[in-house]
């Protein structure tokens, strides 16, 4: 009896062990199916601007007039697309940098929002880009204000959601607050991927409410849109190991956060949040308005963090916001918008506009550069290996036209056709390094 008794005791423990090694070969193949694509994204999404700040990461979609996309704590380039990467729509190019340790833009020795701030403005530069709107989410709150008040003539508008900033609290509180095990599992997850992995996995309600500060019940109760919208930014924190940095830089800036003069910001201001917010951003977020000369806070009951529900509010509140403060697209329906010539050596192509006619480019990688116009992005050179002859024909505009036919000349243009009169006024046509014909015309 006792022989078999053991025999039916070695036997559950080989079972069992049989259990866990499956379920650990589950969760290991599991996890590989997830970390895997996850580290292929943040490899594959973005661009390095060597810039006089050093190396910064940044993603670029849409064309228009620039908007800085700065990110909040635990993301990135990526987490300022998957937040405002839609606003492209509304006409915009938006350029969302990666900050300070967090993926490939490295952690320097100052690591303050100023030093933030003013690396903002070095991305600026690296794009030839003179001038922007600038959005700041949560811990990107701080820099962003920052950006405003040390550039003041780059900022066209800025515009906060659910800003890390400063109030004034009974008793010296702090600022803002941490939900409820935040701390551990900064201290815990945070550290890891796997068990990062772990818990967005088996336990995401908990991470949306300690690490995305907001209810669940209240993304719970939302439409589909909204919690596959809050499910992608929590899955996209993963992997969080080339976040690490950034986080406890965050973590030091916030805890440590001092009144702004913010009575000194010209631009005009639009700000959200919501009163349930998991960090305790309302209240910063609606001192500051107060202080702001030229400021508007939405607030809203609910929502917590993530602004769950109002998505199509804060959209709708921003594109007007911006058209009433001159920083819009002009894009008409129907109307020529954007004119791409091709290309067959871009850098050529480059040197040929920026001689003849002073143009500027922001470079989207070795195939594309789009081409700056007075207030929004009007056209681009596209790297083509042949560039056939005819098709539309690009007519350019010069208040000189000699002095235009000869600074063609002296770039490298082939003049294709003298300069002649028509009814209305006079041009000529040229062909570029690469052979697309265009031409240049004057009522003078």
């Amino acid at each position: 009896m006792t022989g078999e008794r053991s025999r039916i005791v070695r036997a559950a423990w080989m079972l069992a062990a049989i259990i866990v090694a499956g379920m650990a070969a589950w969760a290991a193949a599991s996890y590989r199916a997830d970390i895997l694509p996850a580290r292929e994204r943040i490899a594959t999404g973005s661009l390095i601007a060597d810039t006089r700040c050093g190396p910064i990461e940044y993603a670029a979609t849409g064309a228009g007039p620039p908007m800085l996309v700065v990110h909040g704590a635990g993301g990135g380039f990526d987490q300022g697309l998957d937040v405002a990467g839609d606003l492209a729509t509304l006409g915009y190019r938006i350029i969302a940098v990666s900050r300070f340790g967090y993926l490939r833009t490295p952690l320097p020795d100052d690591a303050s929002a100023e030093a933030q701030a003013d690396a903002h403005a070095c991305l600026l530069d690296a794009l030839g880009i003179p001038r922007a709107a600038i959005l700041g989410m949560s811990a990107g709150g701080p820099s962003t204000m920052q950006f405003a008040l040390r550039h003041p003539e780059r900022t066209a508008a800025m515009m906060l959601l659910v800003p890390a900033a400063y109030v004034p609290r009974e008793g010296g509180a702090a600022s803002v607050r941490s939900p409820h095990w935040t701390q551990f599992l900064f201290d815990t997850a945070l550290r890891s991927d796997f068990v990062f992995w772990k818990l967005i996995r088996f336990a995401p309600e908990l991470a949306t409410k300690a690490i995305l500060g907001t209810p669940p019940e209240v993304v719970a109760a939302a439409s589909p849109e909204e919690r596959a919208r809050v499910g992608v930014v929590r899955q996209h924190i993963l992997p969080v190991t080339p976040r690490r940095l950034g986080l406890v830089n965050d973590a030091a800036v916030v805890s440590a956060l001092r009144r702004y003069d913010l009575e000194k910001i010209a631009a005009p201001t639009l700000l959200f949040s919501a009163e349930d917010d998991g960090y305790g951003t309302y209240d910063g977020a609606k001192y500051s308005a107060g202080q702001l000369p030229d400021a508007r806070f939405v607030g809203f009951p609910a929502g917590g963090h993530m602004l769950v529900g109002h998505t199509e509010r804060i959209r709708s509140e921003i594109g007007a916001f911006l058209r009433g403060n001159g920083w819009w697209g002009m894009h008409t329906h129907h109307e020529i918008d954007y004119i791409e010539l091709l290309a067959r050596d871009i850098e050529a192509s480059k040197r040929f506009y920026a001689a003849a006619f002073g143009w500027t480019f922001t470079d989207y990688g070795p195939d594309y550069a789009g081409i700056h116009g007075r207030d929004r992005e009007q056209g681009g050179l596209r790297r083509a290996d042949s560039v056939p002859k005819g098709g539309p024909l690009v007519v350019l505009y010069s208040a000189d036209l000699e002095a235009t036919h000869a600074a063609v000349t002296a770039a490298g243009g082939r003049i294709v056709r003298e300069i002649f009169p028509f009814p209305g006024g006079r041009r000529f046509q040229f062909e570029d390094p690469s052979g697309n014909e265009l031409a240049v015309w004057s009522d003078r």
